[in-house]
């Protein structure tokens, strides 16, 4: 185990055995409650009185439509990973090479199926963006592939990222407020590869914390004109639990609790790094809230 992980360990510990004399208390309150006698206002305005003597609760919802109203500027909208989207291929008809389209070239999806063009955001973007706002939504949330723009370590990829920022620019025409992902579990096979057993996440050490930093400080400047909300990574935990303990995702692991352990905290590590870099980059307020970064 390593000194990094051997240090949060025990936090985790204390915050489980915190949580779990939480429930014994919430526990032993139930129990208080279900035998205390509670006056409560049925829909006549009379209290409500159960076979065994006690009172129970009026029906929550009042007869009839009920008028809620949500605050002014509330955001509607609508979520994607770029990779369910958008797929694997490539503008040139080939495939972006990443992770997960190694996973499907060993077959570990159902039936078998490739991903191909996904929905086919990446050409049709502006029409899905003309009917979010056609359903009243006034913000949405894309992911940007790092398996596009970086494909090989170092070597960037201008066309895709400028892709990317068309992207934004075309939902910001629409008076969508744009939530950006910058990862969401697709990566470069040179950061995680099942077929060369490359894994970058499951080594000691920052490597995969550097690259994702990298990539982070490579991005943000050309999108932050545009976006003022950031989601470093998108469900750790379900990169943990699926890639190391279930072997449902990439890398596959099986029951690997060091691994899943060390990768934990890698992506806590890799998440503290990007915040900081975003804060750093992103200076332009795009929604004129008074806060050009938020996360």
């Amino acid at each position: 185990m390593s000194v990094r992980t051997g240090r949060i360990l025990p936090l985790f510990l204390a915050v489980a055995a915190s949580c779990s004399e939480k429930t014994a208390s919430y526990d032993a309150q139930e129990d208080v409650d279900a035998t205390a006698e509670v006056a409560v206002e049925g829909d006549a305005g009379e209290d409500v009185e159960a076979e065994d003597g006690r009172v129970e609760d009026a029906a929550f919802w009042p007869d009839g439509p009920v008028d809620v109203r949500f605050p002014d500027g509330f955001l509607w909208g609508t979520a994607s990973a770029a990779y369910q989207v958008e797929g694997r291929e490539a503008p040139d008809g080939g495939n972006v090479a990443s992770n997960w389209s190694e996973w499907e070239d060993q077959d570990h999806i159902v039936g078998h199926v490739r991903s191909g063009p996904g929905a086919g955001f990446w050409d049709r973007y502006e029409e899905d963006f003309d009917r979010a706002v056609a359903l009243g939504n006034n913000a949405v949330r894309l992911g940007v592939e790092w398996a596009r723009i970086e494909p090989t370590e170092g070597v960037w990829d201008d066309d895709a990222l400028a892709h990317y920022v068309a992207v934004v620019q075309a939902a910001r025409a629409r008076d969508l407020t744009v939530f950006v992902t910058l990862y969401h579990w697709v990566v470069p096979v040179w950061v995680q590869s099942p077929a060369a057993r490359t894994d970058l996440l499951r080594e000691s050490g920052d490597a995969f914390v550097d690259a994702f930093e990298s990539f982070v400080r490579h991005v943000v400047p050309a999108l932050a004109a545009d976006v003022d909300f950031w989601v470093p990574l998108n469900e750790p935990f379900s990169v943990v639990s699926a890639g190391y303990l279930s072997g449902d995702h990439p890398p596959g692991a099986l029951l690997d609790m060091e691994g899943a352990m060390g990768v934990g905290m890698t992506l806590i590590f890799a998440h503290a790094r990007a915040a900081a870099a975003i804060r750093e980059l992103d200076v332009a307020d795009a929604d004129g809230d008074g806060e050009a970064a938020s996360i």
